[in-house]
């Protein structure tokens, strides 16, 4: 399996109301987490 790296750019997932995508954010590395193929890696910039 090929090492994957996963780069976060923002606190936010998509654009428009914040706080739907901080919880979108929370979420998808919640779901990371429990998923088979995890990345090597994650860099928050």
């Amino acid at each position: 399996m090929a090492s994957k790296v996963l780069f976060i750019t923002s606190e936010v997932m998509g654009r428009g109301d914040d706080r739907l995508g901080q919880m979108l954010m929370a979420n998808f590395l919640r779901l990371l987490d429990e998923s088979q193929e995890k990345p090597q890696t994650i860099i928050f910039l």
